[in-house]
């Protein structure tokens, strides 16, 4: 047998198996890559959605998930409490004041997508720091001293969690 042949090629062309598995390949292949992309962005639209059937409403009052297996979001992780407003910046920009303080948080697309930390990973870096965030095509005055931020789409979603100062002391909520 030759090496063709034992790779599943004969006179240079593939067989039927093995035209099979490069289509079967190439479907996991893509199913993987809708599942990365796609996953994400369902989590978010039922965060949205699942926020409001508990009376969130975006842009005036914001809500605290603790991530119980029943909660609307997917992607979220089941040991961190999250806390933090739903935003459709069609309404114009939004500003974040974030307090000095251990403090983390993430501003993040409504696919899900990273668009910048705030507090001690963010630019801040824990010293408190006042965020606008800009919808698409904004080109107005921006305040002086303030981290701006320009989104690609116009719903947007932040999520806070604040951390206890020292091992003894509970959590402080400041966001």
């Amino acid at each position: 047998m030759s090496d063709q042949e034992s790779t599943g090629f004969t006179g240079g062309f593939p067989d039927p198996d093995t035209i099979a598995s490069a289509y079967d390949a190439a479907d996991l292949a893509r199913a993987v890559v809708c599942y990365k992309h796609f996953f994400p962005l369902v989590s978010g639209a039922r965060i949205f959605t699942g926020q409001a059937e508990v009376g969130v409403q975006v842009n005036r009052v914001f809500g605290y998930m603790d991530t119980r297996p029943q909660q609307a979001g997917f992607t979220l992780n089941s040991d961190t409490p999250y806390a933090g407003p739903l935003l459709d910046l069609r309404v114009g920009p939004m500003v974040v004041e974030v307090p000095a303080g251990v403090i983390f948080g993430a501003v993040l697309n409504y696919d899900q997508s990273w668009i910048t930390d705030m507090g001690i990973p963010g630019r801040d870096g824990g010293k408190g720091g006042r965020y606008v965030i800009l919808p698409p095509g904004y080109d107005g005055e921006l305040p002086d001293g303030s981290i701006s931020l320009r989104l690609s789409r116009s719903r947007s979603s932040w999520a806070c969690a604040a951390c206890p100062s020292t091992a003894t002391s509970p959590p402080r909520s400041s966001c």
